[in-house]
């Protein structure tokens, strides 16, 4: 019987002046790769089928530096962000490699998905042929949005701070603050920097907010300060973002996220201050109604009003 009848992808390739013929078949999330050496009376299987993590998306066989592979790329839900997977493998299974872009969904433009994050290769400390091509691949694809390394650390410690904080808004007692990193936009659009503003202690929402995108921040030019603090809002990528400076160690922590508030019906921030030198006030506006909490910097307790 010809392989060829019972296998999803097939492809005939050449090597030392012999025919061969690799086959795929897929199970889950497994491909199991096959080779096969083309005689005229038929094929016989050559050597035993190895397996490749995969799913049956995309594949194509490639040939990088003389050396053949199969390259699988298939997409890939992990909780809420998406995965975009490639895989190459030599015909022997003897070298493989693999790069994902791994990042949140953003809304497709004519394409099957985009995704904003970032990818596996920026951790790759050592490259050869076979990864530099994966790595184009990666670079070259339009739906592949690169998020700055910047706007990724700020990103990760929000995405902190919403897990160990469920109940932040609601009847959370304390809040678990987190350190943010010196290079991060946060820190950055807190100290000013890209055209950024830091907002002050007292400040309407609204009132001099810079342009969306990866920095912008709102208030006007000063930030509030007490004792060895700064204090200052900061709004990021859809997200309204409380911010302290440690003056002497000059380390800044973020002390509270919530998705900005546009409208009447949302919350919206109106007013953030020093309450002594430990302790800040926020207040929101929902609807009609005000509310205030203190936060104590050194414990992370909360008092609502």
């Amino acid at each position: 019987m010809d392989p060829r009848d019972t296998l999803e992808f097939y492809h005939d390739f050449t090597k030392a002046g012999k025919n061969y013929l690799l086959g795929l078949n897929f199970c889950g999330e497994e491909a199991r790769v096959y080779t096969y050496k083309v005689l005229r009376r038929g094929c016989v299987q050559v050597g035993t089928p190895f397996k490749v993590e995969a799913l049956r998306d995309s594949v194509s066989f490639v040939n990088v530096a003389g050396t053949d592979y199969v390259l699988f790329s298939f997409l890939r839900e992990e909780a809420d962000l998406l995965s975009w997977n490639l895989v190459a493998s030599s015909f022997d299974g003897s070298h493989m490699e693999a790069v994902n872009f791994l990042g949140k969904a953003l809304e497709p433009q004519g394409e099957r998905f985009r995704i904003e994050g970032s990818s596996s290769a920026s951790m790759r400390v050592n490259e050869d042929a076979l990864t530099e091509y994966l790595d184009s691949l990666i670079a070259s694809d339009p739906r592949l949005v690169v998020l700055p390394e910047e706007v990724y650390k700020t990103d990760k410690v929000v995405e902190w701070w919403l897990e160990n904080n469920p109940k932040a808004l609601t009847s959370a007692k304390k809040v678990k603050m987190a350190s943010l990193p010196a290079d991060c936009s946060a820190v950055v659009a807190f100290a000013g920097g890209a055209g950024a503003v830091a907002g002050s202690a007292s400040h309407s929402s609204g009132a001099g907010a810079a342009g969306a995108g990866y920095g912008a921040v709102v208030g006007n030019k000063t930030k509030s300060k007490s004792g060895n603090y700064q204090l200052a809002s900061v709004e990021l990528r859809g997200y309204t973002l409380i911010v302290v400076r440690n003056i002497r160690q000059n380390s800044y922590t973020l002390v509270w996220a919530e998705p900005t508030g546009r409208t009447k019906a949302e919350r919206r921030l109106v007013n953030l201050y020093f309450v002594d030198d430990s302790t800040i006030a926020m207040v929101f506006y929902h609807g009609s109604s005000m509310l205030k909490y203190r936060i104590s910097l050194g414990s992370g307790q909360i008092s609502r009003s």
